[in-house]
């Protein structure tokens, strides 16, 4: 769905104000992932490749869902000091019963499970979580799909004066910050690297803390000014020279957002869109004198 809007919403002797406005929502399902010779419940993609959990995606392909659907464990915080996460699987749940199933207990009597599937242990009323967590623990936990895309581009002008500038942003997506959770291996910040000689005997002491869990998912929106330029029109100055413009243009002027990496405009394009791994550049922001001449 897109909406267009092209306006002047003032004009007089000496001010124009022209707009331009397009807002866009694109939604996509993945439909059939199976035929009659080829038959497969769902394709698990995006593995961030993090210490410890080389076999791990984060993001899953499957029937109903878009593309980009994050598929992760949840995060539940510490337990004795070591990152847990929430159980969704009955894997990790005769795991943890192992001692009450091996006397003859049922789970039924020992777990009740939630509408959003977690279980909740009915001795303690607290939910379940593990600090070993399994693949059936992994759960939707958002998507990498905005639900708005904007562009929005102003003209002002007074006289000889025009004031050029343009936002654009999206709305409503989810980013997974691989790069923070690297960053937030011990391991791989002290490995031959350039740091302080402290650091290189500081040991890991929550081994999970870098797992690829939606703690590290984070607002995607953004909203910025991409463009500025403000210009000064001197008109036809002699016979030889007909029109004579001066401009001044500022690029990535500034960002709005909630996003903790280095720029919210990521990659969302392709089947793993929403992956922030060590592969953005910063933004750079650029300065531009120009001069327009006619003759």
């Amino acid at each position: 769905i897109e909406f267009t809007v092209n306006a002047v919403p003032i004009q007089t002797k000496d001010f124009r104000w022209s707009t331009a406005l397009n807002l866009s929502h694109n939604k996509n399902r993945v439909e059939k992932l199976s035929n009659a010779t080829y038959s497969m419940k769902y394709m698990d993609e995006a593995n961030v490749d993090a210490a410890g959990y080389s076999t791990s995606s984060t993001q899953r392909i499957m029937e109903g869902s878009p593309i980009g659907q994050f598929y992760l464990w949840k995060y539940a915080g510490l337990k004795d000091g070591v990152s847990s996460f929430y159980v969704y699987g009955e894997e990790s749940l005769k795991e943890i019963y192992k001692t009450q199933i091996e006397a003859g207990a049922d789970l039924s009597t020992l777990v009740t499970k939630q509408a959003d599937g977690r279980y909740i242990d009915k001795s303690t009323g607290k939910y379940v979580s593990t600090t070993q967590p399994q693949e059936t623990d992994r759960t939707k936990a958002g998507s990498a799909q905005p639900k708005l895309t904007l562009g929005w581009n102003n003209t002002l002008s007074y006289k000889k004066w025009s004031l050029n500038f343009f936002f654009q942003g999206v709305f409503g997506n989810k980013i997974l910050n691989a790069t923070k959770a690297f960053l937030s291996d011990v391991g791989n910040v002290t490995a031959g690297k350039n740091i302080l000689a402290g650091l290189n005997t500081e040991a890991a002491k929550d081994g999970n803390y870098h797992a690829p869990s939606d703690r590290y998912l984070e607002s995607g929106s953004y909203l910025r000014l991409s463009s500025l330029t403000l210009g000064y029109d001197f008109g036809r100055i002699n016979d030889y020279v007909k029109g004579l413009r001066l401009y001044m243009t500022c690029n990535n002027v500034f960002t709005i957002t909630g996003y903790d990496g280095i720029d919210p405009e990521i990659n969302l394009g392709g089947i793993t869109p929403g992956i922030d791994n060590r592969n953005t550049y910063p933004r750079t922001r650029t300065f531009l004198l120009g001069v327009n001449i006619n003759f």
